[in-house]
This record gives structure tokens, C-alpha cells and sequence, in this order.
């Protein structure tokens, strides 16, 4: 096949129009690559930190998650949607979150972001008051 400009733009607008962090994004969406095993779905708050865990606190990576946003709004329109996918997938937080603005779906400054779903070993040995983040 002879690819002519027509035939590439069309090519790029299909293979990016899906991505999450798509400029081409017409509707959000909350996506998780699955990294580990399938654990069952809680109704529990999860924390989200920007920060990892302390060196000794024991975890299962779950997923990465990935939060695409066509409208503007605040680091929560990222953060709220993230936990809901982090306990539906088992998950006590998600940790190394990203937050960041791009222009997309119908917005020039969408939020995005993306962060790592992780199953704590032993919540008793995380003292959550030291490590800057919050509870979804």
C-alpha cells in the first residue's frame, strides 16, 4: 500500500485518537495495565501520593493506571477517578502518581496523569502521616 499524506494523517488521527493522553481524546477515560494478580474489589479509601512508599514497607505492584481528561479542572478530576480504579482492581494506593496538563478532547490545559496501583503487605507498618499525599 502507497501511503499519500491523506492516507497518514488519517493513520495518526486512528492509532492516537485511542491513546488515554491522546490530544485526539474525546472522552475521558481511566485505563490500568495489569501487572500483577487479580485481587478482589473493596470500598476502602485509597491513599495516592506523588512520593513512593519508605524503604522497608513491603508491596505488590497491581497496575499502572492511567487518567485521560478532556475538560479542564483540578488535580482531583485525576486523583477521584484514579482511586476508583485502584480499589476496583484491590488496591490499598497508588504511589509515583503524575499530574499533569495537555491540551485535549475539548480543552487546551486538560488534567492527565498516571500512577502505580499497589496491594500493601502489612498497612500497620505505614505511618500514612509522614508521606505527603491524601486519601480518595
Amino acid at each position: 500500500m502507497r501511503f499519500t499524506g491523506t492516507n497518514l494523517l488519517m493513520l495518526l488521527l486512528v492509532t492516537t485518537g485511542c491513546a488515554v493522553h491522546s490530544p485526539m481524546l474525546m472522552t475521558s477515560k481511566v485505563e490500568a495495565t495489569k501487572i500483577a494478580k487479580t485481587l478482589p474489589p473493596h470500598a476502602n479509601k485509597v491513599f495516592i501520593s506523588a512520593k513512593d512508599l519508605p524503604a522497608g514497607i513491603a508491596y505488590d505492584t497491581i497496575a499502572q493506571i492511567e487518567v485521560g481528561r478532556v475538560w479542564y479542572g483540578d488535580d482531583d478530576m485525576v486523583k477521584i477517578p484514579m482511586a476508583d480504579k485502584a480499589r476496583e482492581l484491590g488496591a490499598d494506593a497508588v504511589i509515583k502518581t503524575v499530574i499533569w496538563r495537555q491540551p485535549a478532547g475539548w480543552a487546551w490545559s486538560a488534567p492527565q496523569g498516571s500512577g502505580t496501583a499497589v496491594k500493601l503487605q502489612d498497612k500497620s507498618q505505614v505511618d500514612f502521616t509522614k508521606i505527603p499525599g491524601g486519601w480518595y
